[in-house]
């Protein structure tokens, strides 16, 4: 049972590993970098069954900075949507913050499509217009 345990563990960890690396660089500069990642969100209590893009802003300075950006979004056959909603993040100074499944901040996170239920999906995101903004 106690080998059985410690397997569990190392796989749940080698998983978790595993999706770790699967980070991509989007943007970088001299103050930022953003990642992004694809991953599939399951809320059992609540019926939700998601595809979501996730961001990791990792702050390379030595203050806290807000970040934003605005996204446009393409789907099936349409034209592109541009979100008049301004994403923002605030990082602290040499720190990263990174979107998951439960994350409510937009600025961390992109909803691709419905996996349980036929829906519209996104194929192609954008993120424009980003800023980098020292904080105090």
């Amino acid at each position: 049972m106690k080998n059985l345990l410690l397997l569990t563990v190392a796989l749940f960890c080698f998983t978790v590993a595993q999706a770790a690396n699967d980070w991509k660089l989007y943007f970088s500069n001299e103050s930022i970098e953003i990642y992004y990642t694809y991953t599939d969100c399951h809320d059992e209590a609540n019926g939700l069954h998601q595809q979501k893009i996730l961001y990791r802003i990792v702050n390379k300075t030595n203050s806290n900075v807000e970040v934003s950006f605005s996204k446009t979004l393409y789907y099936d056959n349409s034209k592109p949507f541009t979100s008049e909603t301004l994403n923002t993040a605030v990082v602290n100074k040499w720190d990263a913050v990174e979107g998951d499944c439960s994350n409510r901040n937009t600025a961390l996170y992109t909803f691709i499509k419905q996996l349980d239920i036929p829906s519209k999906e996104l194929k192609k995101c954008e993120l424009n217009n980003i800023t980098v903004k020292p904080i105090e």
